[in-house]
């Protein structure tokens, strides 16, 4: 057994050479599909995209018939959609590579745990800006006509492009 072991060794250390550089091939599909879905979000944060449908509505209603609350509920729905477009758009694009690996298994996508995560966070950085707006509005002196999640909303629109 040791004997034929001499000769079977060069051909297992290539095979598992082979199926590392695979691995970080298949890796780098990923990272690679998920860096381009993060630049893509950030270009469209920056052009304004969130300010569009439901939350451009609210956006030009307030403060007379839209409230903070409501804008701040179609910003954050708004960043979600765009956050799980751009999960599934990453997804199908590293699976479309991986078909192209031989011997790759099928990529898997985004399940609800997901999506749950990305509503999670984007409530979190609703969250995080009536905090920062609760913060100046108490700091403030002689007092702010608009309540926090005013402020908050504010905050909200000109991080999302808004003027």
């Amino acid at each position: 057994a040791l004997v034929s072991l001499r000769s079977r060794v060069s051909g297992l250390a290539a095979a598992a050479a082979a199926q590392h550089a695979a691995a970080l091939r298949l890796m780098r599909h990923i990272e690679g599909a998920y860096e381009r879905a993060g630049a893509r979000v950030r270009r469209q944060i920056g052009d304004g995209e969130l300010l569009a449908g439901e939350a451009l509505a609210r956006w030009r209603g307030f403060p007379r018939d839209s409230g903070g609350d409501e804008l701040l509920d179609a910003f954050a729905d708004g960043l979600s959609a765009l956050l799980r477009g751009a999960v599934g758009d990453a997804d199908e694009e590293a699976a479309d590579a991986w078909r192209l690996e031989p011997g790759a298994p099928e990529c898997g996508r985004a399940d609800e745990l997901v999506t749950e995560r990305i509503d999670l966070l984007a409530r979190r950085w609703r969250r995080c800006l009536e905090e920062i707006a609760d913060e100046e509005l108490r700091a403030a002196e002689g007092g702010c006509p608009l309540p926090a999640e005013g402020i908050a909303a504010l905050l909200a629109a000109a991080l999302l492009g808004g003027r």
